[in-house]
């Protein structure tokens, strides 16, 4: 069991970063018009395909949330040790929205935040990690409610929105989704 969840996280990496260099040559070869480029982004996605094909459903289309894989105690305990090590910092849970298709899997869903940076610092912190193109539309959505306002800092939306687990909870579209609840 442990070999097989083991063997899911590395499929779930290296389809995050075969995605993301996807993306990447194909933003360059179509900027170049390039036939190698192309051709070679024609390769990795179907790579990227064959991927998908092999690890199947219940992996990378049906990924689980963070609140599903680790439980409410566990959770707590681990914004408690957190906060008491990182006073300063705010934990801070990302997950891409579980019908997005079009914006690739971030490497990473835990972040530590300052509590200073405000929600436009963190924004493009998050496109820069996905090497999303400035026109590529992005938007983080805190606790499957609401887009939260650019100019506010962490630590004020923390003490606003934060879940009774002590994470902050965001999803990332390439849409707005208010009420995305389903």
């Amino acid at each position: 069991m442990n070999s097989r969840k083991t063997k899911s996280v590395r499929c779930i990496a290296k389809y995050s970063r075969a995605s993301q260099k996807y993306t990447k040559l194909r933003r360059s070869a179509e900027q170049r018009k390039s036939v190698k480029s192309t051709a070679l982004c024609f390769a990795i996605e179907i790579f990227v395909t064959c991927l998908l094909f092999i690890m199947g459903d219940n992996n990378v289309l049906s990924y689980k949330p963070f609140k599903q894989r680790k439980s409410f105690v566990s959770r707590r305990d681990e914004v408690a040790g957190i906060r008491a090590k990182f006073p300063s910092k705010v934990p801070v849970i990302v997950e891409r929205y579980h019908k997005e298709r079009d914006l690739p899997l971030l490497d990473k869903t835990k972040f530590l935040v300052p509590q200073e940076l405000t929600m436009s610092q963190f924004v493009t912190i998050i496109r820069n990690r996905m090497s999303l193109s400035s026109t590529q539309a992005f938007y983080l959505i805190v606790n499957n409610k609401s887009l939260a306002s650019m100019s506010m800092t962490m630590a004020e939306l923390y003490r606003e929105e934060k879940d009774e687990d002590g994470f902050l909870y965001m999803v990332y579209a390439s849409q707005e989704m208010f009420g995305c609840n389903s």
